[in-house]
């Protein structure tokens, strides 16, 4: 049996640097190199972590979970494997949007995590490609910036009585959010498109992506891989988990944010595939 009892800690960091390096820093057993694993989940807290443990030259490995693949310093010698998702293209998911809503200007709300440098590359590139997909299909687009503690409700509200949808896309502030967002779409008759699978099930109308649980067997394969190669095999790799390109919708929040289905449209959802689940 290879464990045979797990002693654990957790911590949560509610989107905020601050909070995260208050309670690592405060917690006796990293800083006294008690444990043998950390685990993070995100992009920025994973970087933030390895930042912390090349600063007290802990021997913990270091494994990830996060939506895009973290970019590691030369000093975070730690933080080699974890797993990581590949996305399909966002043009799959307007699509779907478009076929739903007529579309001529949408409201696209992201952070653009200028304070978290490691990850501003790929939230721009991401936010690149949703621009381009949406401009290609004569979509206009007015961008609403937030970040983890501060969503700008107000001007939010304001932009979404001259939009005809919002799209979400995938960043830390995205998830904090959720809630106070689905609930302002559904006040204002405003669909919610999400770039994350579990926004969908939480009461966005409609989107598409990778959802958390689908983390969980790639990353207890990486630790018990880790665990038990010989030293002489190298660094266990990065997993890339590729995201089934699939739109969800939410069948409860569809309409409540909005949506009027014709009956052709209604009946287009209740089809499925032979090869679904």
């Amino acid at each position: 049996m290879l464990f045979r009892s797990i002693e654990y800690s957790h911590f949560v960091s509610h989107g905020s640097r601050t909070q995260l390096g208050t309670q690592l820093f405060g917690t006796r057993g990293l800083i006294q190199g008690c444990f043998t694993h950390i685990v993070t989940f995100g992009a920025w807290q994973t970087l933030e972590v390895a930042h912390l443990l090349a600063t007290l030259q802990s021997t913990a490995q270091h494994l990830y979970c996060a939506h895009e693949q973290p970019m590691f310093d030369e000093n975070a010698v730690n933080a080699a494997y974890g797993v990581h998702s590949v996305h399909a293209d966002p043009a799959l998911c307007l699509d779907a949007l478009q076929a739903l809503v007529p579309l001529k200007r949408v409201c696209v709300a992201y952070d653009p995590c200028t304070t978290y440098h490691a990850i501003a590359a790929a939230m721009e590139q991401q936010r690149q490609r949703v621009h381009a997909a949406l401009t290609a299909r004569g979509i206009a687009v007015v961008y609403h910036h937030w970040t983890s503690e501060q969503m700008r409700e107000h001007d939010l509200h304001t932009k979404l009585a001259g939009v005809d949808a919002v799209i979400t896309l995938r960043d830390p502030a995205a998830q904090v959010h959720n809630q106070a967002v689905v609930d302002l779409c559904t006040h204002t008759q405003t669909p919610l498109c999400a770039f994350d699978r579990d926004s969908v099930a939480n009461g966005a109308a409609i989107g598409c992506g990778i959802a958390r649980g689908q983390y969980g067997a790639p990353l207890a394969y990486q630790l018990v891989t880790q665990a038990t190669q010989r030293p002489e095999e190298g660094p266990v790799a990065p997993y890339q988990l590729t995201e089934t390109p699939v739109v969800r919708f939410n069948p409860y929040t569809l309409t409540q944010q909005g949506v009027t289905l014709t009956p052709a449209q209604q009946a287009l959802l209740q089809m499925k595939s032979v090869f679904d689940e």
